[in-house]
């Protein structure tokens, strides 16, 4: 007789019903129907809500008592409040598993919390297994069930995720589809009033579509039963986790999201490392971690080489090595002959080859090419193919943080420009935009490190504030310097004839006005003062080619 988890309606159902699912757009109970839609779930797909007949051309009925056939599984992203009556429903329903997706509970106070209770206590007895609440859901690729609100969707795979966040599993889903990385499993345990770490694990070891397990952990309510599955997991399969909140705030920030209760770190490490747990320190080393596991490379015996173009690096590597004790391969003696012959001779072959694609690319010489490779300044050295323009907009990072949120700081954007000078690529450094009683400032500061950093020529770019961007500027203004908005947009449109953008393609970056000639000759004067041109480069056209009619662009 074959054994049957006792999960295996959370995990395996064969019908599923969106309690809350919702016509509206922006809605989660539309976002849920949605993906599982797209998921292409295998099973039967149940709408509930008294104000539709059919939800996305699912089916819809008022209430769980109303569908003929009962469903395996519930997913409800209704109001907390409606949730421990719903979890009764469940129950009279004969429905064992459910998904609860709403927030509002202990996170939100003593009122939520009061509800939290009652929902737990409805659970226990209905009989009712809860996954939650406010949690992003559950999704098993394999079979198109993607009970959550994430916006990607895992594809099928080998690795088990349980985690108490559900912004990492979603951080974790957008680069897994991006590189190609599959999951079995991913359940977002959310506040975890019933269903926890120790009997997800339980289930993940006796599934065979999980081969490897990944655990964000906050904090743990049953130390006991983790302990017991985790070890047991670990026996059979590589089992990973990042535990935070190992300082005080840390702390503090756990128990206001997930109301976990965080013990010692320290004797939290030593019985992760007693059962065989591998601890990962971020969410960078889980991203590795699952691609090498995902791929199924296992390295076996004493066969690490280090190759390296790097002395340092390559020093570095091997320490390390020896660090967590990782003996590196060694040269065969008997053959050793051999190898440094072949080693020689790929060294002759490896430099012919360099030269013969030094004089073949010579034809593209003049050509500009856009490369974000950080190998591409050495080819540049050998061959002029690239030149680069960074714009600095001030050197303020607090004011270039207003202007510019999520880009580069001023230091590393004139930092960007050193590397590139150090690398042989001739380099441009563009002042823009230049906000008047803003950023103007900055200008003759800019010049001279720019100037001082090797680079040859500089130019400046005032706004310029076309169709919709005009408002939103007006409007940035208004937050941020509302001392000075109006005299910032009288000089504004002053350069600009009176409007607030000159849409003409021949005059939008030339400027005129008072203002402008002022501008202009701070900038010459500033340019002069630290020995720069204006931009040359010596870029040669004459390998172009115009296209055959009916033709494609062709490369050489």
């Amino acid at each position: 007789m074959q054994y049957e988890h006792y999960l295996k309606s959370m995990f395996e159902p064969q019908s599923v019903a969106i309690v809350g699912a919702s016509e509206r757009h922006d809605s989660i109970g539309a976002v849920l129907i949605r993906n599982m839609l797209d998921a292409r779930y295998n099973g039967a797909l149940h709408a509930i809500n008294p104000k539709h007949d059919s939800v996305q051309g699912v089916p819809c009925v008022a209430r769980l008592d109303d569908l003929r056939k009962r469903p395996d599984l519930a997913v409800i992203c209704t109001p907390a409040a409606t949730v421990p009556g719903l979890i009764e429903e469940c129950g009279r329903a004969g429905i064992k598993s459910a998904v609860v997706i709403s927030s509002g509970f202990a996170e939100c106070g003593p009122a939520g919390a009061e509800l939290e209770r009652r929902t737990r206590i409805a659970a226990k007895r209905s009989g009712v297994r809860i996954i939650g609440p406010n949690c992003l859901g559950l999704m098993r690729p394999a079979i198109g069930l993607n009970a959550t609100f994430a916006r990607a969707a895992g594809i099928p795979g080998s690795i088990g995720l349980i985690s108490q966040s559900g912004a990492i599993c979603t951080a974790l889903l957008d680069w897994a589809q991006t590189n190609g990385v599959g999951f079995s499993t991913v359940v977002s345990l959310g506040a975890s009033i019933d269903l926890d770490f120790g009997e997800i694990l339980d289930y993940m070891i006796a599934d065979p579509r999980t081969e490897s397990i990944f655990m964000y952990i906050e904090g743990i309510r049953d130390a006991r039963r983790f302990m017991s599955a985790v070890r047991a997991a670990a026996r059979v399969k590589p089992v990973l986790a990042i535990k935070v909140g190992r300082h005080p705030a840390g702390s503090k920030a756990v128990a206001s999201h997930t109301g976990a209760m965080v013990g010692s770190d320290d004797v939290f490490d030593a019985a992760l490392r007693r059962a065989g747990v591998v601890r990962l320190a971020n969410v960078g080393q889980m991203y590795a971690a699952a691609s090498a596991l995902f791929s199924h490379f296992r390295p076996r015996g004493k066969r690490l080489a280090i190759i390296t173009n790097g002395g340092g690096p390559g020093v570095m590597a091997a320490d390390h090595a020896a660090d967590i004790g990782i003996p590196l391969a060694q040269l065969d003696p008997a053959n050793a002959a051999f190898y440094e012959t072949r080693r020689a001779d790929f060294a002759l072959r490896w430099r012919a080859a360099m030269q013969g694609w030094e004089t073949r690319a010579a034809r593209l010489k003049g050509v500009r090419v856009v490369s974000q490779h950080n190998g591409f300044p050495y080819l540049y050295q050998w061959l002029g193919l690239v030149a680069v323009a960074i714009s600095v907009t001030s050197l303020d990072p607090r004011l270039s943080g207003k202007l510019e949120p999520r880009a580069a700081a001023p230091a590393k954007r004139l930092a960007a420009l050193g590397r590139l000078v150090d690398a042989g690529v001739p380099v441009h450094c563009s002042v823009a935009p230049v906000i008047p009683a803003i950023t103007d400032e900055f200008m003759e500061e800019i010049v001279a490190r720019a100037a001082a950093l090797g680079v040859k020529s500089c130019g400046w770019i005032p706004i310029r504030l076309p169709h919709e961007v005009a408002p939103l500027f007006r409007e940035w203004l208004s937050v941020h310097f509302p001392e000075r908005g109006d005299k910032v947009m009288h000089i504004v449109q002053s350069i600009r004839g009176g409007r607030d953008n000159d849409p003409d393609f021949f005059t939008r970056m030339k400027p005129s006005g008072v203002w402008a000639d002022l501008f202009r000759a701070r900038f010459r004067l500033a340019c002069k003062r630290a020995g720069l041109g204006k931009p040359k480069f010596d870029l040669d056209c004459t390998r172009f080619r115009p296209p055959e009619v009916g033709g494609q662009l062709r490369l050489l």
